[in-house]
C-alpha cells in the first residue's frame, strides 16, 4: 500500500510540473461527475456509491480526475473499498466527523 501512496503522490508531482494540472485543480471540489462514460473503462458509477444502500453518489470531478490518472499511470486494478458516505454510514463505520468522503474528495482503494 505504501509503494501505492508512493506512486501517487509522484504522479500528482509529475503533472504539477509538467503543467497538465495544478494542486488548485485537483482541489476543485464543486463539480460533481456526471459523464461517467470517461472512467468507464476502470471504474463503474456504483463503485462510488455509499455502502449503506442509502444511494448518495457526490463523488466530485477532481477526485474521480486523479484516481483515473493514478490508476493509468500504476497500470494496477484498483478495487475501491469506500467512496461516498451519507453521515450515518460515516458514524456507523467509525469515520471522522469531517470526513472527505462525506463530501465526495475521498476514496479509498485496495489493489488486487
Amino acid at each position: 500500500m505504501k509503494k501505492l501512496l508512493d506512486l501517487i503522490k509522484n504522479f500528482l508531482n509529475d503533472l504539477k510540473e509538467e503543467k497538465k494540472m495544478s494542486y488548485t485543480d485537483i482541489k476543485d471540489n464543486t463539480i460533481l461527475v456526471t459523464d461517467w462514460s470517461v472512467y468507464a473503462p476502470y471504474f463503474k458509477k456504483s463503485n462510488f456509491d455509499c455502502k449503506c444502500g442509502c444511494g448518495l453518489n457526490i463523488i466530485k470531478k477532481s477526485t474521480m480526475d486523479a484516481l483515473l490518472q493514478a490508476r493509468i499511470k500504476s497500470g494496477v486494478p484498483f478495487i475501491i473499498n469506500s467512496g461516498c458516505r451519507c453521515k450515518n454510514h460515516n458514524n456507523n463505520s467509525g469515520g471522522s466527523p469531517s470526513s472527505s468522503h462525506l463530501e465526495g474528495l475521498a476514496i479509498d482503494i485496495s489493489t488486487i
